[in-house]
C-alpha cells in the first residue's frame, strides 16, 4: 500500500517542504529509504523499529521503500524519525491514511517510544502554514516554539503512542470514509468496517470484517487468506492462486473462479451462482452455500484464524 505525508528539511535558517512517500510490498525485507538521507536519517529504521516494539506495533514483515522528496535536496537529522514512522503506520493499515492529510510531522524517536525535541521548529511551522498544512504535531518540548506562528495548529506530543491516538481520533472526528483496493486482506485488517471481495469486476462475497476473515465462503476469499502475510513462515514463499484471471472481453460461464479452483462443483463450470444470504451483513456468491452442495471444508491454513493470529501477533480486526 501506498501513502503519502509531510515533514520539513531546515536550509539555512528557512525550511523546505519534503513529502515523505511510503510504499509497502512483496519482493524483500527491510527498509529502503532513498532521497539522499544523511546517516541519522539512515539510522532512523533502528530507532523506528525500537519505537514500534515499544509502543505495541511491529514493522511490516514485508519490503518498506521510504522516498524523500525533492530526492535531489540533502535530507539530514532524525526529524525524520516520526513523519516515516507514521507514513509506514499508515502504509500498514495501522493507523487511517486519510488523517495523515494537512499534517506535518516532525521528531525524534527514543527506543522506547517517546518523542525528542529537535531543531528548527519555527521555520518548519512557517513553511506548513505557507504550504497550507493545517497541523504541525512535534515534540512536546518544541510546541511553545512552534505556537508562536498563527494559522497552523499544533500538537507537542510526548511519545508515538500519543501520534497513533492523535491520528484515530482525527479519523473520528471528521467522520472520513476511505475505500481502499489491495489483494492483501492483512493491510485492511486493522481499520477496515466493512470488505467486498471482487473476482472478474463483480463482486463475489461481503461482509464485516470478522466476518471476512473468520466465516468467509467464497473460494477465491479463501485464497486471499492463505496469502496473508501473517501466516506466512520466514524464509518460505506465501500461497499463490494457480492459473490466470479470465479475460473479461471473452463470455464467462459459469463462477468466473472456478478454472482456478481445485474443488470447484460440476456446476460452477456451467452455471452463474447467485448470493447467499450468510447473515443479515454478510453475502457470498458462491454454489457452495446452496443447501443441496456436497459439504466442503475451509482449507486447514485458515480454520482457527482467530486463534493463529492472535499467536502471531498479527492483525487484530479493530478489538
Amino acid at each position: 500500500m501506498f501513502v503519502r505525508t509531510y515533514a520539513g528539511a531546515i536550509v539555512g535558517i528557512d525550511a523546505v517542504a519534503v513529502t515523505v512517500e511510503v510504499n509497502i510490498a512483496g519482493g524483500g525485507l527491510g527498509m529502503y529509504l532513498v532521497g539522499l538521507p544523511d546517516n541519522a536519517v539512515k539510522e532512523s529504521e533502528q530507532r523506528i523499529r525500537a519505537a514500534f516494539e515499544n509502543s505495541g506495533e511491529r514493522m511490516s514483515g514485508r519490503k518498506v521503500v521510504v522516498s524523500l522528496a525533492p530526492a535531489d535536496l540533502r535530507k539530514e537529522g532524525a526529524s525524520f524519525d516520526l513523519p516515516i514512522a507514521v507514513g509506514i503506520l499508515a502504509a500498514m493499515g495501522r493507523v487511517d491514511a486519510g488523517a495523515l492529510g494537512g499534517t506535518m510531522f516532525a521528531g525524534e524517536l527514543s527506543l522506547d517510544g517517546t518523542l525528542r525535541p529537535v531543531r528548527g521548529v519555527l521555520p518548519l511551522a512557517v513553511k506548513a502554514r505557507d504550504e497550507g498544512l493545517r497541523r504541525l504535531v512535534v515534540p512536546a518540548e518544541n510546541a511553545a516554539e512552534a505556537a508562536v506562528v498563527e494559522g497552523v495548529e499544533v500538537y507537542g506530543l510526548h511519545s508515538l503512542g500519543e501520534v497513533i491516538a492523535l491520528l484515530k481520533e482525527a479519523s473520528r472526528k471528521y467522520a472520513q470514509t476511505i475505500v481502499m483496493i489491495t489483494h492483501d486482506l492483512g493491510v485492511v485488517a486493522n481499520i477496515a468496517d466493512r470488505v467486498a471481495v471482487m473476482y472478474a469486476g463483480q463482486i463475489v462475497e461481503y461482509g464485516t470484517v470478522e466476518e471476512i476473515f473468520y466465516d468467509a465462503w467464497h473460494p477465491y476469499t479463501w485464497a486471499l487468506l492463505q496469502a496473508l502475510p501473517q501466516l506466512g513462515t520466514k524464509g518460505e514463499a506465501l500461497p499463490t492462486i494457480d492459473g490466470t484471471p479470465p479475460n473479461l472481453f471473452n463470455e464467462i460461464k459459469g463462477d468466473a473462479f472456478a478454472p482456478r479452483n481445485k474443488h470447484a462443483l460440476a456446476i460452477d463450470f456451467v452455471q452463474e451462482p447467485p448470493f447467499f444470504q450468510v447473515s443479515e451483513t454478510h453475502a457470498a456468491k458462491t454454489w457452495y452455500l446452496d443447501p443441496r452442495a456436497p459439504k466442503i471444508e475451509r482449507p486447514h491454513s485458515i480454520q482457527n484464524l482467530r486463534e493463529k493470529m492472535g499467536k502471531m501477533g498479527g492483525a487484530n480486526l479493530n478489538g
